[in-house]
C-alpha cells in the first residue's frame, strides 16, 4: 500500500463551509467588521462624514483579494 492510498473506512466527507473562508463582501469576515466599526466610529462618534466614508472606501478596497 502506498502513503497516498487513502484507508479503508477512514475517509470522511467534509463540508465545504469548514474549508473555505468566511467572506463578507468579498473581504474576510474579520477585516469587514473592524473596517465596519472604525469607519462608523469615525462617521458618527467624532462627526467626520467624509473621513469615514473615505476610511471606509479605502479599507475595503485594500481588504478584498484581487
Amino acid at each position: 500500500m502506498d502513503e497516498t492510498d487513502p484507508i479503508p473506512g477512514f475517509t470522511v466527507p467534509v463540508h465545504r463551509a469548514l474549508t473555505e473562508p468566511i467572506l463578507l463582501g468579498g473581504a474576510p469576515r474579520a477585516v469587514a467588521i473592524l473596517n465596519g466599526t472604525l469607519a462608523a466610529a469615525l462617521g458618527l462618534g467624532l462627526r467626520l462624514w467624509l473621513a469615514g466614508l473615505w476610511l471606509g472606501c479605502l479599507c475595503r478596497s485594500a481588504a478584498s483579494p484581487r
